[in-house]
C-alpha cells in the first residue's frame, strides 16, 4: 500500500506571539485523514504530553506540557464542535507549584457542563519530580485542577495520601455527568506499588483512598473510564505477579462505590524483570459497552490487542492484529459504537532519536457482530511518538501525538487531526473490461527497399511500492532492582 501525506501551515494569533501550526492530511485506501484542527498550542521547543478530551456538545479540551528554559507548566486549549478556537491557551497549573520534569503527561476530562478536570504530576521541593524524590525528600502527590468554564482554573487539590506512602505516578482522570472526580494512580507503599483510587465532588476535596490492587506493575500508566451514565467505571492496569506483567480491569457499576475483583483482560504470559513502561487504555461506549487495549512483548516483538467485555469477561478481538512492532495502543467508542484504536509503531526512541522512523496509525471497528477492522492507514511518520485518541461526543475522532526534532525532546511540538472513514469502506468493484477494437490493416509496404528493423523497445519494470517496511523493534526496557513482593 502506498501512504500519501501532505503538510500545510496555519498561523494563528495568540497574546505576545503568533503560533504557527502544523496540520496534516492524510487521505489513502478506504480512509481519510481529515482537514488537521491546528492546536492553539506554541510552536516551540520542550512541547510533550497531549492529552485529548471532548464534551457531549463537541468542545474538545486539549492539554499538554511545555518546557521554556527551566520553567515548566501545564497549558489547556479548547475548540467549539465546529473548530474554532475558543479563546487563548490557560495556564493549569498553580503559579506556585511546577509540574514534574519526568515527562509524566497530564490527564485531562470534561463533561457536559463545561467543567474541565486536570490530573498533573508537581516537581518535589527539591525540584525533583515526585517519583524520583530521594528517601529524605517528602513525596509530592498527584495534584487535580478543576475549571468550571475551562477560561481559568481554581487552586488544584492534592490526591489523598496514605501514612507511610512513597511516590504516586502514572495516574488517570475521569469527570462524570454529575461532576464526581474519578481518580486512579500508582500508589508506593514500602517497597510494594498499588492499584488506589479516590473520589470528589467537582472542585471539593479528595475522600479517602481505597486498595483496588495491592501489587501491580511499578512503571506501567494506569487508564480510566466512566460511562456516559456516571455509573459504568472501567479501570485496567498492568498486574504483576512475579513479573509477569498481564493485564487485568476491575469494574464499578455504581460510580465507584464499589469495585469488582480484578479480571483477567489478557493472559500472554509476558515475563519481565524490568519495567515495561506500556500501560493500557480503556474506554466505555455509549451502551455501556467494554473495551481494553495494550500492548506486549511476550514473543520478543512488540504486539499490540484489544479485548471488549462481554457477560464479566473480556475477549481479545483476534481480528486486530497489526504487525510488530506495535506499542502505546489507546481506545476510544465513538457516539454511534465504532470502536476507534490508534497505536505506534517503529524502531528506536523518537523522544531521544530524532533519526529514528516511527508511525502513529489508526482503524475502527462499525459497530454490530462483524468484527471486521477497517484496514489501518498511517496518520504521522517520523520522530513520532506517545499517540492520543478522542472519540465520544459531537466531531469526529481526534488523534493527537508527539514529533520530536531533538535529542530527548529539546525541540519537540504536539500535533493533532481528524480521522474519519469513508462510505462504504469495502474494497472497490473491479474496473470493466475494455472492449476489443480490431486493429487496421497495414499499409501496403511501398516499392522501395525496406529499411532494416528499429531496435527492440527495453522492457521497463514497473517501479516498486514506495511503502518501506520498518526494520524490526529494537527491545527497550528499563532495568529495575529485584523487589520482595
Amino acid at each position: 500500500m502506498n501512504d500519501s501525506f501532505l503538510a500545510e501551515n496555519r498561523v494563528i494569533p495568540a497574546p505576545q506571539a503568533l503560533l504557527t501550526f502544523r496540520a496534516p492530511i492524510f487521505v489513502a485506501g478506504a480512509l481519510a485523514f481529515l482537514a488537521a484542527l491546528g492546536l492553539s498550542v506554541p510552536a516551540r521547543a520542550g512541547q510533550s504530553g497531549i492529552a485529548l478530551a471532548r464534551s457531549p456538545q463537541g468542545v474538545l479540551a486539549t492539554v499538554w506540557e511545555e518546557r521554556n528554559g527551566s520553567e515548566r507548566a501545564i497549558w489547556l486549549s479548547r475548540r467549539a464542535a465546529d473548530g474554532s478556537l475558543i479563546g487563548f491557551p490557560v495556564k493549569v497549573n498553580d503559579a506556585a507549584i511546577s509540574p514534574g520534569a519526568v515527562g509524566r503527561g497530564p490527564k485531562v476530562a470534561a463533561n457536559a457542563k463545561g467543567h474541565v478536570v486536570v490530573l498533573w504530576q508537581p516537581a518535589s521541593q527539591a525540584g525533583q519530580p515526585a517519583s524520583q524524590a530521594g528517601s529524605e525528600q517528602k513525596p509530592a502527590p498527584l495534584r487535580v485542577s478543576f475549571s468550571p468554564d475551562g477560561r481559568r482554573f481554581r487552586p488544584s487539590r492534592p490526591l489523598p495520601l496514605p501514612a507511610g506512602a512513597g511516590a504516586q505516578d502514572l495516574g488517570d482522570v475521569a469527570l462524570s455527568p454529575d461532576d464526581t472526580v474519578h481518580v486512579v494512580w500508582l500508589q508506593t507503599m514500602g517497597k510494594a506499588v498499588q492499584l488506589r483510587t479516590a473520589r470528589a465532588a467537582g472542585s471539593g476535596a479528595f475522600g479517602p483512598s481505597r486498595v483496588l490492587d495491592h501489587l501491580v506493575c511499578e512503571c506501567c500508566q494506569t487508564a480510566l473510564a466512566v460511562g456516559p451514565d456516571g455509573e459504568t467505571v472501567l479501570v485496567a492496569y498492568r498486574d504483576n505477579v512475579e513479573n509477569l506483567r498481564d493485564i487485568k480491569a476491575v469494574v464499578s457499576e455504581d460510580g465507584g462505590k464499589t469495585y469488582s475483583a480484578p479480571r483477567p483482560v489478557g493472559a500472554d504470559g509476558w515475563k519481565l524483570a524490568a519495567c515495561p513502561m506500556q500501560g493500557p487504555s480503556a474506554t466505555v461506549g455509549p451502551r455501556g459497552e467494554r473495551a481494553v487495549a495494550w500492548s506486549e512483548s511476550a514473543s520478543g516483538e512488540a504486539r499490540a490487542h484489544v479485548a471488549v467485555e462481554n457477560a464479566g469477561k473480556f475477549r481479545t478481538l483476534d481480528a486486530f492484529s497489526p504487525p510488530p512492532p506495535a506499542t502505546h495502543p489507546l481506545v476510544r467508542y465513538s457516539d454511534d459504537g465504532t470502536l476507534w484504536l490508534v497505536w505506534e509503531d517503529g524502531v528506536g526512541a523518537p523522544w531521544a532519536e530524532p533519526s529514528a522512523t516511527a508511525r502513529i496509525r489508526y482503524t475502527f471497528l462499525p459497530p454490530g457482530p462483524t468484527g471486521v477492522f477497517a484496514p489501518a492507514q498511517t496518520v504521522s511518520l517520523g520522530a513520532v511518538h506517545f499517540p492520543a485518541l478522542v472519540a465520544m461526543g459531537q466531531g469526529a475522532p481526534l488523534a493527537g501525538w508527539v514529533e520530536s526534532r531533538g535529542p530527548r525532546g529539546s525541540d519537540s511540538v504536539v500535533r493533532t487531526g481528524a480521522l474519519a472513514k469513508t462510505a462504504p469502506f469495502a474494497p472497490s468493484p473491479a474496473p470493466p473490461a475494455q472492449a476489443a477494437v480490431p486493429s487496421p490493416a497495414p499499409p501496403a509496404p511501398a516499392a522501395v527497399p525496406s529499411p532494416a528493423p528499429p531496435a527492440p523497445a527495453s522492457t521497463v519494470s514497473p517501479s516498486p511500492s514506495s511503502t518501506t517496511p520498518l526494520p524490526p523493534p529494537k527491545t527497550s526496557t528499563t532495568p529495575l532492582p529485584s523487589k520482595d513482593s
